[in-house]
Order: C-alpha cells, then sequence, then structure tokens
C-alpha cells in the first residue's frame, strides 16, 4: 500500500467520523490504530507482519483507557464496511444490553451469540456464514446476571461457545474493553483469558480520555 493510497483512505475515515461526531479528526496515534485496522478489515497480509502474533483468522480484542475513541473507531469501520465491503461487515452490541436482555429471555440470549449466530438462507441456518459480532465495552455488564433464581456470568458464556464455533466455524468475535488481561481473567475466569489468545489479536489503543 502505498502511502498515498493510506492517506486517502484517512481522509475517508475522517469524513465518515465527521458524520459522528463534530470536530472529528485523527492524531498520530489514531492514525496508527486506524491503518491497523484497515488492513485487517480488508484482509490485507502487511496486518500479519506488524506482530507475531497476529493472524487474519482472528477477531480484535481492543483495549485501552476510557474514552480514548475504541467503541466509535469499530462504528467508523463498521460504516466503512457497510459502504465498500458489507460482505466482511459486523454487529455491535453492548453488553451490559445482553446482560439485560439474560435476565427477561434467560438461555435463548446465549444461544442466539452462539449456535444460532450464523445467517440463514430459505430460513435455515447456514453454518458456512457465521455472524461476526462486537461485544463493545465489555465488563461494564454486570458479572452476574440472574433469571429466575439462577445467576451465571452471561458473557463468559458467550466468548467460552464463541471460541468453539471458531475453532469449528471459524466464527470471528471483536471486543472493545477497558479491561486488562488480568482484569478479564477476575471478571470471567482463566478459561475465557486463554482462549481469547487463541481467538483474537490484541490491539491497545492508546490515549487519553477525549470526554473530559
Amino acid at each position: 500500500m502505498s502511502k498515498f493510497n493510506l492517506e486517502s483512505i484517512l481522509n475517508y475515515i475522517t469524513l465518515i467520523g465527521a458524520r459522528r461526531v463534530d470536530n472529528f479528526h485523527l492524531n498520530d496515534n489514531d492514525k496508527e490504530i486506524y491503518k491497523r485496522l484497515f488492513l485487517y478489515f480488508y484482509q490485507k497480509d502487511q496486518f500479519e507482519k506488524l506482530h507475531s502474533s497476529y493472524s487474519l483468522k482472528k477477531g480484535l480484542l481492543i483495549t485501552g483507557d476510557i474514552g480514548v475513541g475504541k467503541s466509535l473507531m469499530m462504528l467508523i469501520f463498521r460504516d466503512l464496511l457497510e459502504e465498500k465491503a458489507p460482505q466482511n461487515n459486523f454487529r455491535i452490541e453492548k453488553t451490559f444490553d445482553i446482560s439485560g436482555e439474560y435476565s427477561k429471555c434467560g438461555y435463548n440470549t446465549i444461544e442466539k451469540h452462539g449456535d444460532n449466530c450464523f445467517r440463514k438462507q430459505n430460513g435455515l441456518i447456514n453454518k458456512r456464514y457465521p455472524v461476526i459480532k462486537c461485544y463493545d465495552d465489555l465488563g461494564t455488564e454486570d458479572q452476574l446476571t440472574g433469571f429466575y433464581g439462577n445467576k451465571t456470568n452471561v458473557m463468559e458464556k458467550i466468548l467460552l461457545k464463541r471460541y468453539d464455533l471458531f475453532i469449528q466455524f471459524n466464527m470471528k468475535t471483536f471486543i472493545t474493553t477497558n479491561f486488562s488481561g488480568s482484569q478479564i481473567e477476575n471478571f470471567y475466569g482463566s478459561r475465557v483469558r486463554s482462549r481469547l489468545k487463541e481467538m483474537v489479536n490484541v490491539i491497545n489503543y492508546p490515549g487519553i480520555d477525549r470526554r473530559k
């Protein structure tokens, strides 16, 4: 990719961001992260050369402090993919909302993000086409959510299930979180942390809270 093409892409991303946020701009840190994600979403081999652990087959785990722009970045790339590469698009859901849905619907909520998370053809689930999900603000939901007296860690169950489906059907998962690796382990358990190492590329978004 030439520098000219990259600058053109970043300029277009800035236009998309300005539709969502007034005075949107990219600083040098932003540009580096957005460049990485562009290479990833457009399946460019250069992505895998950025780090020995990176793989285009994995999903994404975007970490960083509160307010640096993680959620907005994923919204912008979703918008970009809807315009330019809809076959690679993904759905964004707040983990807090998923936890609330579980309290009303129970295990059906987990199935919706697991065994039923495939595109349908002629009304039937087609396991050749898993649905990519982005779980935004992982860790903001209650650790345990009740349904008729039974409490469970909903996102723990969902992530473990999506790991199995990643192994079987290449189902990708995207995550944004303020949690560190040790905080993820404390909140969701060592099995989740271990499996995330295999199923996602970890990308840290540096910076300070822009909402201050």
